[in-house]
């Protein structure tokens, strides 16, 4: 818990010169913590959170073309890297609570008194009182740092909602066959799509953007709401649905018949249907009431991860610069053509539609905002004791490969089965995945808090040479 080597940095910096990290480790072959510069946990977690809104604010053009920035950049991944440890080390406000009221149990249940429990809850009290001081300056400044971001009413100019959909079963309604979906990196659309909008920030735009889980409760509270113009939704097509999801891994169709009733009314500008055969489902939103929608070819059997990607990236970076509508949709088709990332680019970005299309020329050449201007603001709700509190209860989970092929069942089965229970035992022979297979449930689980409602989820690594789950347990 004391030092790092930075030797093993080399497996965790991403995005890094190997071979200046390998000056760096000549130079500096241990970085020493001074664990005396955090008296509180919460104040350790200040720290973490600054060190990684400044590492992803450095884009990897930066550290490649300035040695500078890219020396300041490993620094402080070192850095990072240095203090994560420290969490094992320093106790939350929950855990001193609890902590607290383990010692005073104990303390009722001594007939004579005991000195060193005493001591020790001595001790405990005076590390809570330091915390919740702690926690309360960073509840006042937090709440202070709001309030001048409230009245600067240039600070947001709109919010992109995304709703994504990536079920892992579906029952076949014709069989009663139970298939299974793979798994989507919708992730990597997400971290596409704010790419697109830091670079819009550059002619001064400023565009938040939003996930959600594509589900009927999510979709109906979007709507509800009011308030956006623009309506993201991801998902697998069909001709005659949309497939949403339920929440907890099973697929959730939505017939197109049924569109204009779920949305009516709705009050939006544009809608993309970043999905298989969707055109139907365009049309359906266009009778809905919805004023423009991006759709696929109803003929079209397969469409690309990277073209959809690839045009939504430039989609909305060009809204965003105040391109219109018509502009922003010939330079995305335009881009999907020649891009160098998908193949057979000219095929792929004439599958693209922009509906309605029998209409007049103007029509789609308008200007579309992200937000109506009565909801722009950057408001947010104020921090409370209890978001402090769980500021310090990170998850602490293994990664999982960036890949995971073919593991759809077994994922599934986690979750159908956590579902009706709260202990479950994950067992197979040495090598067989089950570490991936158990890190990409607890993803999946922790993408939809909402749904399965836990509290936080803790990875502990049991010893190795234990042969009995019921010892290492």
């Amino acid at each position: 818990l004391d030092t790092v080597k930075v030797s093993q940095l080399g497996i965790e910096v991403e995005y890094c010169d190997q071979k200046l990290l390998a000056q760096e480790a000549l130079t500096d072959d241990y970085l020493v913590l001074d664990t005396e510069n955090y008296e509180t946990r919460i104040e350790l977690e200040q720290e973490i959170t600054l060190l990684k809104q400044n590492l992803s604010a450095v884009t990897s053009d930066s550290k490649t073309s300035n040695p500078s920035n890219k020396r300041q950049w490993i620094q402080a991944k070192k850095k990072l890297l240095s203090l994560l440890p420290l969490r094992y080390s320093m106790p939350s406000q929950k855990d001193l609570e609890m902590k607290i009221e383990e010692i005073d149990f104990k303390l009722q249940l001594c007939k004579n008194p005991d000195e060193k429990l005493e001591s020790e809850l001595a001790k405990y009290r005076g590390l809570l009182k330091k915390e919740v001081a702690a926690s309360q300056r960073f509840l006042e400044l937090t709440n202070a740092s709001q309030k001048v971001a409230k009245t600067n009413k240039d600070n947001l100019d709109g919010v992109l909602t995304i709703f994504q959909s990536a079920p892992l079963s579906y029952v076949n309604p014709e069989t009663h066959r139970q298939h299974f979906f793979p798994l989507l990196d919708f992730a990597h659309e997400v971290q596409v799509l704010k790419k697109a909008m830091k670079d819009a920030r550059r002619i001064g735009k400023r565009v938040r953007v939003e996930t959600e889980i594509a589900t009927v409760d999510r979709l109906s509270a979007f709507f509800a709401q009011g308030g956006r113009k623009i309506l993201h939704l991801s998902c697998h097509g069909h001709p005659d649905y949309l497939v949403l999801e339920t929440g907890f891994g099973s697929a959730h169709p939505l017939p197109v018949k049924d569109l204009k009733r779920f949305l009516s009314p709705a009050n939006l500008d544009l809608v993309f249907v970043s999905a298989c055969h969707s055109r139907s489902a365009g049309e359906a939103f266009l009778q809905a009431g919805v004023k423009h929608v991006v759709c696929c070819r109803q003929d079209t059997a397969t469409f690309r991860d990277e073209a959809a990607a690839e045009f939504a990236r430039h989609f909305y970076r060009a809204l965003a610069c105040q391109k219109t509508l018509k502009e922003a949709f010939s330079l995305s088709k335009a881009s999907v053509s020649i891009s160098p990332l998908v193949p057979n680019g000219k095929e792929e970005s004439d599958k693209f539609l922009l509906l309605p299309e029998a209409c007049d020329e103007t029509y789609h050449d308008i200007n579309i905002s992200f937000t109506d201007e009565r909801s722009c603001s950057s408001e947010a709700d104020d921090v409370t004791d209890e978001m402090v509190r769980n500021l310090t209860c990170k998850q602490v989970v293994n990664r999982i490969p960036a890949k995971v092929i073919a593991r759809e069942k077994d994922v599934y089965r986690i979750l159908d089965a956590l579902r009706c229970t709260n202990w479950l035992h994950v067992h197979a022979s040495q090598g067989t995945g089950k570490t991936t297979v158990v890190a990409t449930a607890i993803e999946y689980i922790t993408q939809r808090s909402a749904s399965f409602m836990h509290d936080r989820i803790i990875w502990i690594q049991g010893p190795v040479d234990v042969k009995d789950w019921k010892q290492c347990v």
